[in-house]
């Protein structure tokens, strides 16, 4: 017997829990593993309530990635620098990072006073900036500080102009904020920066004649340099143009550590300036220069650092107007008043070499170098004894003047036989009787 069953009352029920199904599915958008948790993830909470909530895995990658490390905080620390130096110093002594200024300062103070002895002095400083030392055109030293080196030339310019000087940047250090993260302890990293050679100044002068009433402008200059006082300078360069021209003469331009640079303007001397370098030295004459004259041209330029003592002609710059006269050291006929002089030559060396080679060529005997100069007139003469005597003077000075005032000092009167200008190249003997 076939047992025929009604399908409708169940086609109900199966439909309605088909539609449960997928509708729990629809709500649950993960794959559902552990107490209905996604995978990697477990079920927390729990009790008679039943799980609350889901927690991830230890170690499990959702495909996330891994989260970037958190960067540290940075902070920017004091840079601290100063600057120190000394009255008979031409340079300073610079240092940078260090924490705080006091400790800048000494040791800036430190430096200088290993290298003077003491009596050394602040110059500047300050924190994460920068400082410039400038020298003026007669060797003065000047230290400005500011928030950078830009600011600090800027600075350094007006305050040379208010001290109605010109000056040029010698020296420079700059000190930027140190960064670093914070809390850190940032160690000192001590910089010094000081004078490569002997620091000590090295004066110098130029001297000429009083004009006097006429005002004409000096042919002639001297110069010295490389002395260790002021006063020695002024002193030296003074006795030497006295000596040399006979007149009374006044220092014109003096300073420590710079140069001279002289010019001409319309035949003759145009004038003279100094400054830090040769350049700004040369510059500065020619702007004098042309204020008075149209043509004006460079004529030599001197270091006062060296050590020197010399009369120039700026007209004889580029010119070889050297002379040396020679004679036999034995004195003996037929040689006894003869002298051996050349001039126009290139240098002190060169001349004195010559001379002293054309005496022994032609006598075959010892000689000597008895008199050198340059831009000079020299004066061959003999005294009633027949003695030859050999006398140069400077341009323009008169030169029978110059061997009467030579041979009196020796209680002799003399005649001069032959005139030598050392501006001519000549080679020769003159046989002075």
């Amino acid at each position: 017997m076939t047992r025929v069953m009604d399908w409708k009352p169940f086609l109900g029920r199966i439909f309605l829990t088909l539609c449960a199904a997928i509708l729990f599915d629809f709500m649950s958008p993960a794959a559902h593993a552990e107490g209905g948790c996604p995978d990697g993830f477990f079920p927390i909470g729990g009790g008679t309530g039943g799980w609350q909530g889901c927690a991830p895995n230890p170690g499990y990658d959702d495909g996330g990635g891994e989260e970037e490390p958190q960067q540290p905080t940075r902070s920017a620390y004091d840079n601290y620098y100063a600057a120190a130096w000394h009255r008979d110093s031409s340079w300073a002594w610079l240092v940078t990072g260090y924490s705080n200024r006091t400790r800048a300062d000494r040791a800036a103070l430190a430096a200088c006073n290993a290298a003077m002895g003491s009596g050394c002095t602040t110059a500047a400083g300050g924190a994460n900036g920068a400082l410039v030392i400038s020298r003026g055109v007669e060797g003065d030293l000047y230290a400005v500080s500011e928030v950078d080196k830009g600011k600090a030339e800027k600075a350094m310019a007006k305050y040379c102009r208010d001290e109605n000087d010109e000056c040029e940047e010698i020296q420079w250090a700059t000190a930027p904020a140190l960064i670093a993260p914070s809390g850190q302890n940032i160690s000192e990293s001590p910089r010094i920066y000081g004078p490569v050679n002997d620091p000590h100044r090295r004066y110098g002068a130029l001297a000429w004649p009083d004009a006097g009433a006429e005002g004409t402008p000096p042919r002639e200059v001297w110069i010295v340099g490389g002395r260790p006082l002021p006063d020695k300078a002024a002193f030296d360069v003074v006795a030497l143009c006295q000596a040399d021209s006979g007149k009374t003469c006044s220092v014109t331009l003096a300073g420590s550590d710079v140069y001279i640079a002289l010019t001409m303007g319309g035949g003759v001397m145009g004038g003279a300036a100094s400054a830090s370098s040769a350049t700004a030295a040369q510059k500065r004459a020619l702007d004098f220069c042309r204020k008075r004259h149209k043509r004006c041209s460079e004529a030599g330029f001197f270091d006062l650092v060296t050590e020197q003592a010399v009369r120039y002609d700026p007209d004889a710059f580029g010119k070889p107007w050297f002379t040396a006269q020679s004679w036999t050291k034995s004195g003996k006929a037929p040689w006894r008043n003869s002298v051996w002089s050349v001039s126009g030559a290139k240098d002190f060396d060169s001349a004195k070499k010559a001379a002293l080679a054309a005496c022994r060529a032609e006598a075959k005997d010892e000689c000597e170098a008895v008199s050198w100069s340059s831009n000079s007139k020299v004066a061959l003469s003999v005294d009633a004894g027949g003695g030859p005597h050999v006398t140069w003077t400077a341009w323009p000075n008169d030169l029978e003047k110059a061997v009467a005032k030579d041979c009196a000092a020796q209680s002799l009167e003399c005649r001069i036989v032959a005139k030598i200008d050392s501006r001519l190249p000549s080679t020769g003997r003159t046989d002075v009787k």
